[in-house]
């Protein structure tokens, strides 16, 4: 059992060592990122997501949602900074993790209901995409999302 008082949180590399070690439960994970979130401790926030990504343990009921949460507030954190990157090379390379991650995300419950239509918006930006760009302007990006950025 693992007990930790949000309002005075160890550092970032305690607190993974205590998960690490109890083998904690994805949610667990994700709930203690948020709260450092919420503390304005970004750094320690992104430590424990990306780390929960593989360490966490997800063998119980329904831990699809909670992966799908992880890496979703991990894409919108690194879609926030990159909004406010001034570095053009620096802000592709942080919405290239975000879309990353939300396609990772996407992949995990892909037919799940509460998933479908935040697929189909994408698809359909997708499509809109495709339509408005010359097609050699496709071929040579290495990434379609590079285009809007």
């Amino acid at each position: 059992m693992i007990e930790l008082s949000f309002d005075q949180l160890p550092d970032g590399e305690e607190v993974l060592s205590i998960l690490r070690q109890e083998h904690a439960a994805l949610n667990l994970w994700v709930k203690l990122a948020e709260e450092y979130y919420r503390q304005g401790k970004s750094e320690e926030f992104v430590q424990i997501l990306d780390a929960a990504r593989t360490e966490a343990n997800t063998g119980y009921r329904d831990n699809e949602k909670d992966q799908m949460r992880c890496l979703d507030m991990l894409a919108a954190f690194y879609v926030q900074v990159a909004n406010k990157e001034k570095n053009k090379d620096k802000k592709r390379e942080l919405f290239t993790k975000a879309t990353l991650l939300y396609t990772t995300a996407d992949k995990i419950i892909m037919y799940d209901q509460v998933c479908n239509k935040q697929l189909m918006k994408t698809c359909n930006q997708l499509i809109y995409s495709f339509a408005h760009t010359k097609p050699c302007e496709v071929l040579n990006r290495r990434y379609l999302f590079t285009a809007s950025l």
